[in-house]
C-alpha cells in the first residue's frame, strides 16, 4: 500500500488500527512503498534545500519551499527518537516510541514490534516470530533506486500541492514548520496526508522535529525527542533479537 509523497503513517499505526498484525504489517506497508525512500543516491545530494524561509510564505513559492525542504529531508543522513501519539475523536489515547534512521541508501524504522528497513537496493521488514519470541525478517529487492523513489514521492506530492485545483495550500514559517491546510472537501482529501497538517523540520539534522495530522476522527501527533546528524551504523543496526525467516 504506497503512500502519497512520502508523507505516510507509521506501521505501527496499521497496528494500532488492527488492519493486519505482526510480519504481514511489515511486509504491507515496507515493502510496499513507505519507507522514506529506496535506495541509489549519496547522503550529501539535495541536502542544501531545507532552510526555513526567512520569512512565511504562501502560494507558489510555499509549496517550491515545501517540496525543496522535504526533498532535503529524504537525502539527509540523520537519526532521530520520537513519541507518536494518537488521539481519537473519542479521546482514546494510543501512544509508543520510534526509532528512524537513514544513511542513503539505507535506513531504518523501529516502533510497535515492527521494523521496516533498507540495506542498499534491498527491503527489509520484520515482525513477531511465530515462537512469540523476537522478531522474524523478509527482504526483496527494491523497485526503485534512492533517487528514483525521491523523484516519485516530490512528483506526487506536487500534484497535490499546486495546479488549479490543489488539494492544500501551503504555509511556510521561519520557524522551519510548513502547514498543509485543506484546500477541498473532506472526502477528497488523499489519505496519507489527511484533513490538514504540520511538518516541522530541523534545520540542522534535516531530520523531522514534528508533525501533526489531522485525519477523520483522529489526530496524530509526533514529537522528537532526539535526533543528531549523520546517522551512524549503530543508529542503522538491526534489533538483536531479529532473525531472517
Amino acid at each position: 500500500m504506497p503512500g502519497r509523497g512520502g508523507l505516510t503513517d507509521h506501521p505501527a499505526w496499521s497496528a494500532v488500527a488492527g488492519a493486519a498484525t505482526g510480519a504481514v504489517i511489515a511486509l504491507a506497508l515496507g515493502l510496499g512503498g513507505l519507507l522514506p525512500s529506496a535506495g541509489g543516491a549519496s547522503p550529501a545530494d539535495g541536502a542544501g534545500g531545507g532552510a526555513a524561509p526567512a520569512t512565511t510564505v504562501t502560494g507558489a513559492d510555499a509549496v517550491d519551499g515545501f517540496l525543496a525542504a522535504w526533498r532535503a529531508h529524504l537525502m539527509a543522513s540523520w537519526s532521530v527518537d520520537e513519541i507518536d501519539q494518537r488521539t481519537t475523536a473519542k479521546g482514546a489515547v494510543v501512544r509508543f516510541e520510534v526509532h528512524q534512521a537513514q544513511n542513503p541508501p539505507d535506513s531504518i524504522e523501529i516502533g510497535n514490534g515492527t521494523v521496516s528497513a533498507r540495506r542498499g537496493a534491498t527491503e527489509v521488514a520484520c515482525g513477531p516470530a511465530p515462537s512469540g519470541t523476537g522478531l522474524t525478517c523478509r527482504s526483496a529487492p527494491s523497485p526503485l533506486t534512492w533517487s528514483q523513489s525521491v523523484d516519485r514521492q516530490l512528483a506526487l506530492l506536487r500534484t497535490d500541492l499546486s495546479g488549479p485545483a490543489p488539494y492544500y495550500r501551503v504555509t511556510g514559517t521561519p520557524d522551519g514548520c510548513w502547514s498543509l491546510t485543506l484546500a477541498v472537501p473532506p472526502s477528497a482529501a488523499p489519505v496519507a496526508i489527511g484533513l490538514g497538517s504540520t511538518y516541522c523540520l530541523d534545520p540542522a539534522t534535516l531530520a523531522l522535529r514534528s508533525s501533526r495530522v489531522q485525519r477523520a476522527g483522529a489526530v496524530d501527533v509526533v514529537s522528537v525527542t532526539d535526533a543528531h546528524a549523520p546517522a551512524t551504523a549503530a543508529d542503522l543496526a538491526l534489533p538483536a533479537n531479529v532473525t531472517t525467516g
